[in-house]
């Protein structure tokens, strides 16, 4: 780190730029900040106001490797990496926003390149790791792995093999997000849009289902992933049969929103995330969902 730069302590495992495309936008001291509505899963309620997502999905020194005296190295280097990534995935979202809301028809080509859509599948893959709940569970692994580790090894090695580091193509290489983006090599994107704010997110925003829930799957599943409050990100394997999927832009059905919050419900972790009040049947929705659940959660 460059002498006399501070340093982030407080990492956020969901970037704020995602969540900013789910929150309402106010001046608060002449500064814009994003606030937004959380539902707290345990509790079964909605927070009463509105939070700012500064404060939610951060942790201090999540990403930091120390070494046993608790020195940190190469402070930052994983938080910075990450930084590339949402800046870069910022832009395509924010164009993918463009696009959907200046066109009267869903019928139109989003004209993404292989490197828009590579980025995507970037951002996909590193929230799929990058949280604290994988984290713990590799530690767990790593230290049934490798007995002599103490926890400190043992959190080190999981955030150089599951974290994108961005530091050389040796190292990353051989990690185990990288290995992961070949699961999702030649998906199709394509994006479902809703006039109002009705998407949901979570903590847990990426969802995917398994193979064979739909016609001609094969060994992958969908991917389903909540860009904004109106768009939603389906990456789709090659040769599935989805129905009303045939454009690159499409208008999602009452049925098909109503099944995307059944999933974030079902994926969330502990918070549930909206630009708008949570209603009644959406509240029901989530709590419908969520019983029955028990200990299970997915994506871990």
């Amino acid at each position: 780190m460059p002498n006399g730069e501070i340093p982030t302590i407080d990492e956020h495992f969901i970037p704020r730029m995602y969540y900013r495309g789910f929150s309402e936008i106010k001046t608060v001291r002449k500064k814009e900040k994003a606030f937004i509505w959380e539902y707290d899963i345990k509790s079964k309620r909605q927070i009463p106001s509105q939070v700012n997502v500064n404060s939610i999905c951060v942790k201090k020194d999540l990403y930091e490797l120390k070494d046993n005296s608790g020195n940190y190295i190469a402070r930052n280097i994983i938080e910075n990496a990450f930084k590339e990534i949402e800046y870069a995935a910022s832009i395509v979202i924010n164009k993918i926003h463009d696009i959907a809301s200046n066109s009267k028809v869903y019928t139109v080509n989003l004209s993404l390149s292989d490197k828009e859509k590579g980025i995507l599948t970037i951002l996909i893959v590193a929230l799929k790791y990058r949280d604290p709940w994988t984290i713990e569970k590799g530690i767990q692994i790593a230290q049934e792995l490798f007995p002599d580790f103490d926890l400190t090894s043992a959190r080190n090695w999981v955030l150089s093999s599951l974290l994108p580091l961005g530091v050389n193509q040796e190292w990353d290489a051989g990690t185990l997000v990288k290995s992961a983006l070949g699961r999702y090599v030649d998906m199709s994107i394509r994006i479902g849009v809703t006039c109002n704010d009705e998407i949901i997110t979570s903590d847990n925003p990426i969802i995917e289902r398994k193979p064979g829930e739909f016609e001609q799957c094969g060994e992958k599943g969908v991917v389903i992933f909540p860009l904004t409050s109106k768009l939603v990100l389906f990456l789709f394997p090659v040769g599935t049969n989805y129905p009303s999927v045939d454009e690159e832009l499409f208008k999602l059905s009452n049925e098909q929103i109503m099944e995307i919050q059944k999933e974030v419900a079902l994926y969330a972790h502990e918070w549930i995330y909206s630009r708008e009040k949570l209603s009644e049947e959406q509240l029901k929705i989530i709590v419908e969902t969520r019983r029955g659940l028990g200990k299970s959660e997915h994506g871990i």
